[in-house]
């Protein structure tokens, strides 16, 4: 949640505590992103874990390496092969994603929705929350008006 809010720019409390998006940060927001930081600072880029892990020289600690394959990961390079082997470039600006099909090359639901049944409703959450629908903790005296903050996903102001 914490990373989420820092992509958003969001103040931390607002995903972890259902508080306002856009008011002044507070002391629990700055020490929930100190906190984040140092996580971020603290870990190894190349593996995630603790660095205080990966760089001991404790002889008692030891790693094993699992692997799993990533077969939309695979996809892709395949995909990235075969284009790079017809001498095809991609277009400015053009992403690649990999999509779940069946058999029969339909799309495969996943978490119980579609990509695009599950966009439809962050988009749906992320008004409900700029229009402060059922947010009791932190609403500001007057009420919140989501025109003067942005609708929070597209036109912050």
């Amino acid at each position: 949640m914490l990373r989420t809010a820092v992509i958003r720019g969001l103040r931390p409390t607002t995903l972890l505590m259902n508080r306002q998006p856009y008011s002044k940060w507070d002391g629990l927001d700055r020490l929930l992103l100190r906190a984040y930081q140092t996580y971020e600072d603290e870990k190894s880029g190349e593996t995630g874990l603790p660095l205080w892990l990966t760089r001991s020289g404790d002889p008692d600690i030891h790693f094993n390496v699992e692997a799993r394959e990533d077969y939309a990961a695979a996809a892709l390079a395949k995909w990235d092969k075969e284009q790079a082997d017809k001498g095809d470039k991609a277009a400015k600006g053009m992403s690649r994603y990999a999509v779940p099909v069946n058999a029969d090359g339909k799309p495969i639901e996943y978490g119980g929705v579609t990509r695009q049944q599950f966009r439809e409703a962050a988009i749906k959450e992320a008004e409900n929350l700029a229009e402060g629908v059922d947010l009791e903790l932190d609403r500001p005296e007057g009420g919140y008006d989501p025109a003067e903050y942005g609708d929070g996903l597209t036109n912050p102001q």
